[in-house]
């Protein structure tokens, strides 16, 4: 008897994705390293076709680390490039090719390394690092604004050897998720990667004194990690950014791969699906605000 296929409809009740309207756009990537080198060409057009769409555009990129021989071929940097402070080499190599101003900030990511941003600019973090003490600064920094009108999202990738996860999010506390859905079409909040599996910021665990995990890199050349992990991991944050910011048709928030059994599945923009992701009811999450039982009425 053969089993019967259920399919999987949720994505078709998914609202899209909408963020703040302003004039500037700020797009910084945190990490330079497997997926970050393989992210920054693919930003780098996003942001020649955004274009127009924003007074302005900053791209930064962020890394305090060097390239070393053990990054070549396996990340995205050439012999050339060796000794080179890595956000400094995809900085130079896409502004030229590309000719837009790419910043780059040789330096470790903290929460007080930016200012908040203006009330007419919105800020994407862009996290491709390997280490729990800089999620946690990049997650402080969706908390440190002067005030709570989600100008600053951050899209998280992490990876092991085969597996992967890319979630995005902008609210670091639970009761800011309470107007997400308060117009039905559309979602304008979502949960914090660290709000969704909190490990990935729980520094408590992390001893003072202890032996740094190792790289990518390390990874990759002892073969603890797929050499196709990183690009795959690269794509699906593109296609995320893509549909955030220039087509408008995000309806995921995370998306979760296995390259082992080729398969890939995503959590959808639905009340339902945010509110299971941090373990919560959605008739309790997504309480009734006075402005949509007006409308009801």
């Amino acid at each position: 008897m053969k089993t019967p296929v259920t399919l999987d409809v949720r994505h078709l009740h998914a609202r899209p994705v909408v963020i703040p309207h302003t004039d500037n756009l700020e797009i910084i990537q945190v990490g330079a390293g497997g997926t970050g080198s393989a992210l920054a060409g693919l930003l780098s057009r996003l942001v020649i076709l955004l274009q127009g769409r924003w007074t302005t555009i900053r791209y930064a990129i962020v890394d305090f680390d060097h390239v070393e021989d053990s990054n070549v071929p396996r990340q995205m940097f050439a012999y050339a490039e060796i000794g080179l402070p890595k956000a400094l080499a995809l900085a130079q190599r896409y502004s030229l090719a590309w000719g837009i101003p790419i910043e780059a900030i040789t330096q470790p990511y903290t929460a007080h390394l930016f200012q908040p941003p203006s009330f007419n600019t919105t800020r994407i973090l862009v996290g491709c690092v390997d280490s729990t003490e800089a999620r946690a600064e990049m997650h402080k920094s969706l908390t440190s604004g002067y005030d709570r009108s989600m100008r600053t999202w951050l899209i998280d990738a992490g990876n092991e050897k085969t597996t992967g996860q890319i979630i995005l999010g902008c609210c670091a506390q639970e009761e800011l998720l309470n107007s997400a859905f308060q117009i039905p079409t559309f979602c304008s909040r979502l949960p914090a990667p660290g709000l969704i599996h909190p490990e990935l910021i729980d520094t408590t665990t992390i001893p003072k004194k202890h032996t740094p995990a190792p790289s990518c890199a390390q990874l990759a050349i002892t073969h603890a990690q797929s050499l196709g992990i990183n690009p795959r991991m690269a794509s699906e944050m593109m296609d995320m950014l893509t549909r955030l910011l220039l087509t408008g048709d995000l309806t995921r928030f995370a998306t979760y791969l296995d390259l082992d059994t080729g398969s890939m599945r995503s959590l959808y923009t639905t009340p339902l699906d945010v509110a299971q992701s941090i373990n919560q009811d959605p008739s309790r999450l997504f309480k009734k605000t006075r402005r949509s039982k007006a409308q009801a009425a």
